[in-house]
């Protein structure tokens, strides 16, 4: 294997097999003097270029679904259980905050996951990408729940809010799609998470397998979906006309 074809074969893993063809041709028709050294830094270059938004991406998802874990998920499960030692064993009440301790942090586990899309798009796609919009108004709504939803006087505001967004999503087919793609990156990623046999263990090292396994496959999973509803505009547009 020569070192064009090596080339277009480490570039067809990011971009399209057509594209690296081109772009290694380019190369070597404006270089063609250079030596292998300098090739394959411009080839490093390439690729680097092609791959620091989602790798950005990526690391800044991690870091927001460790502090929403660390603190907005934290604050209502810690004054829940607060509240639930205060009243007595065994009554409706204590009960009553034990299944909210119980569906906060299931919520919370969800909106963990909208936060990692909303990360990783923002980064890949920028701010202007409806797919970006909807997974941050999503995430931003699902932080809303779990911090008050359990408080009864917020319910209805929540309850206006969380129509008006469905609204807002439903109106637009793009936004339907953006919708389905976040909600269906979000759905397998919250199955490797609960249905991954590591997950059985309970040990902190199939923790810590599941937690950094989840968010790849989650933002695989959004940017495979994400270039399917692309893909079609870009053909249709007058550029590609």
């Amino acid at each position: 294997m020569d070192r064009a074809t090596a080339a277009e074969w480490i570039l067809a893993r990011v971009v399209e097999q057509n594209r690296a063809s081109e772009i290694i041709g380019d190369l070597l028709e404006t270089r063609p003097e250079q030596g292998s050294v300098r090739f394959w830094f411009s080839v490093l270059g390439l690729l680097i270029s092609f791959t620091w938004r989602p790798v950005i991406g990526l690391a800044l998802a991690y870091l927001a679904a460790l502090f929403f874990l660390l603190f907005p998920l934290s604050h209502p499960l810690m004054e829940l259980n607060q509240q639930r030692h205060l009243v007595q064993f065994g009554s409706p009440e204590y009960f009553t905050k034990v299944h909210w301790i119980f569906f906060i942090d299931r919520l919370g586990n969800m909106t963990i996951l909208f936060w990692i899309v909303a990360a990783f798009a923002l980064v890949r796609f920028g701010i202007r990408d409806v797919s970006t919009q909807m997974s941050m108004g999503l995430a931003s709504l699902g932080t809303a729940f779990c911090l008050y939803l359990w408080i009864p006087a917020a319910r209805p505001a929540l309850l206006v809010v969380s129509v008006l967004l469905t609204a807002i999503a439903l109106i637009d087919e793009r936004r339907r799609q953006s919708l389905g793609i976040v909600l269906g990156s979000v759905a397998i990623a919250w199955m490797v998470g609960h249905l991954c046999p590591f997950w059985r263990s309970y040990s902190v090292a199939s923790t810590l397998i599941v937690a950094i396994l989840a968010p790849i496959v989650e933002v695989v999973v959004f940017t495979y979906l994400h270039g399917m509803i692309s893909s079609p505009r870009e053909e249709s547009s007058p550029e590609a006309l």
